[in-house]
Order: structure tokens, then sequence, then C-alpha cells
């Protein structure tokens, strides 16, 4: 499925995994309950403008999402977590990984294999828009996927 794999316009296949030991871009997509997502091991970036005026290399791994065409997903996808932590990270055990750990750490964890939206649960989330890095935070209500493994 992602050997015929071709590099969206705009992007870059990224071969020092090393810089994923330094990312942390919020950008992700939202995913559904019972949706099943294939991950190759391709990671590539794409640089975009930030709400700060400043350019960020966001970083995506290869995935297919229900057996759809594979397409780059942000890394931040697999890394959403409610401001209550720990009511949430004991759903899963691939939570509680998911949560420590670098993107680095999180494409080792998770490429080749194949994980699923066991539920979403509600939670606080910060608000990017109405907060400042470093505080004050304002939150609001959002929907954070419990990963596991199928």
């Amino acid at each position: 499925m992602f050997e015929d794999f071709k590099i969206p316009e705009g992007f870059q296949k990224v071969d020092d995994l090393n810089v994923l030991t330094k990312s942390g871009d919020r950008t992700s997509l939202y995913l559904f309950k019972d949706d099943k997502i294939q991950i190759s091991d391709t990671v590539v970036s794409k640089e975009r403008k930030g709400s700060d005026g400043q350019m960020h290399t966001i970083f995506y791994i290869v995935c297919s999402i229900n057996d759809k065409e594979p397409k780059p997903i942000p890394f931040g996808s697999f890394r959403r977590f409610p401001k209550d932590i720990e009511a949430f990270l004991p759903k899963s055990t691939l939570m509680r990984d998911l949560y420590h750990g670098s993107d680095f750490e999180r494409k080792k964890l998770l490429a080749g294999k194949t994980i699923k939206v066991a539920e979403l649960v509600e939670g606080e989330a910060i608000d990017w828009d109405k907060s400042t890095v470093g505080g004050p935070y304002v939150y609001k209500t959002a929907k954070f996927p419990v990963f596991v493994t199928e």
C-alpha cells in the first residue's frame, strides 16, 4: 500500500529522523471513533506560517485511514491529550506510551502498525486562538481519540 506513495507537492521526505526529537507543532487531524489507521514508516515535512507570523516545520507520518489512499498525517494527531491527563491515560497502554516521548519515539512505536480509535473522550484542551505560549491558557471542551493497537 505504501510502496507507491508519492510525496505530495510542497512536502519533503525527512531522512534524518533525529529532528523528531525536537518537534512539537500542535497541528493535528480530527479522527473519529472506529477509524482504523495503518501507519507507514515514511516521514515528511512541510513549512507553514504560524499564527505568530513565523514559518514552522510541520512533521507528518504517512498513513492510510480506513483503507483509503495514503496521505501525510501530522504527528500532532498522535499526541493530543486533555488537561486532566490522569483520567485519560489509563484508558489505553498505547496512549501512555504515546504520552511519554518525543515524535521520534512515537514514530518508532507506530511505524508499520495498525491502530484504531477505540473511543473519543471529552476533555479540556488549550484554546490556542485565545491563549499565549507560556500562559495564561484559556481552555475549551474538545474530544480526544483513545488509540489501541489492532
